[in-house]
């Protein structure tokens, strides 16, 4: 019994406090960036983190997939519907009432799984790209200027093998007002 007890008590120190400690202190000295949750700063005030999707509803940004949890992350979540359920259907029609450039962009009328995904697929992106344009009302110089940030901000498959190309939604735009577009 005593044995035991000990036992308990030092799994509990090295596993409950030690192992937390230690990752800590190595993940902020090899990954500061990412363990202060990635932020992204300009002029010193922080404009959101690069892992989680933010939400715009002006014209003159391109939009994230939609949230079910309208992009809080407390509760992210995504909507469980089957492709075959009426409210899915329902929710996919009235969406693209809403955006028609949407209709052939399945990413853009489903939830993601969390509700919080960053990056959309460069297909996305060029589907909003007339709509952004008309919006900020951009000349030929400057179309041509947002076309080669998106190829820049493009990211590729995880370690050139998982998934697809990608970009960030709130890097572009913040690129987008960086650059005085």
């Amino acid at each position: 019994m005593l044995m035991s007890l000990r036992f308990l008590l030092l799994s509990t120190v090295i596993l409950g406090f030690g192992y937390p400690i230690l990752m800590s202190i190595t993940g902020s000295i090899f990954f500061p960036a990412k363990t202060s949750g990635s932020l992204l700063m300009i002029d010193g005030k922080v404009r959101g983190s690069s892992l989680i999707a933010q939400q715009f509803k002006d014209s003159r940004y391109f939009s994230p997939r939609p949230s079910k949890g309208d992009f809080s992350t407390l509760p992210a979540l995504a909507s469980n519907y089957a492709p075959t359920s009426k409210n899915h259907l329902e929710q996919v029609q009235a969406w693209i009432k809403e955006h028609p450039e949407y209709q052939n962009t399945p990413e853009m009328l489903t939830y993601s799984g969390s509700g919080l995904d960053p990056h959309v697929s460069v297909t996305a992106i060029m589907v909003q790209l007339p709509r952004v344009i008309k919006a900020r009302n951009l000349n030929n110089s400057q179309q041509e200027q947002l076309k080669q940030k998106i190829q820049i901000l493009t990211e590729g498959p995880w370690h050139h093998i998982l998934g697809q190309e990608r970009i960030n939604v709130l890097t572009l735009n913040l690129a987008m007002d960086q650059s005085g577009m």
